[in-house]
């Protein structure tokens, strides 16, 4: 049972706005590549279960996002989110695609930084900096 499209028309303004809000361009490259379940979404957007419900309900609202429910065999719901039809046929799927790739290498950047952090704290735990005040002041040398 889904729920049909919005039909509103959003304005440029009000598209930019949304995309422009944390965690939304990530949600769209997620649902466009296939990942539309809420937990899902949940596990690869990277972004709080209330920030991700809200911009879900926020793209429903605008008309960019619709919900459908799945019932399974065992009586459980599942909801699937996809983009509109109005919103579908998004011209340029590949920039989506190239998005999804350059986020996929941000999170092994932020996981190869956070080793290395953790990295950087267990040394200095070990042996705490010591500060020269010579090699602070060049002049106090002469």
């Amino acid at each position: 049972m889904g729920k049909p499209d919005n039909k509103r028309s959003v304005s440029d303004s009000e598209l930019q706005e949304y995309l422009q809000k944390k965690g939304v361009s990530e949600i769209i490259v997620e649902i466009i590549t296939g990942r539309s379940t809420f937990s899902s979404l949940e596990e690869s957007v990277g972004i709080s279960q209330t920030t991700l419900s809200r911009r879900l309900k926020e793209g429903i609202k605008l008309g960019i996002l619709k919900e459908t429910i799945y019932y399974d065999m065992g009586s459980d719901k599942q909801k699937v989110y996809e983009l509109t039809d109005q919103y579908s046929d998004i011209e340029s799927r590949s920039i989506f695609e190239e998005t999804k790739s350059l986020l996929e290498e941000k999170k092994e950047i932020e996981r190869k930084l956070d080793k290395q952090y953790n990295n950087i704290s267990r040394i200095m735990m070990r042996e705490p900096p010591v500060i020269d005040i010579k090699e602070d002041n060049p002049e106090s040398e002469k």
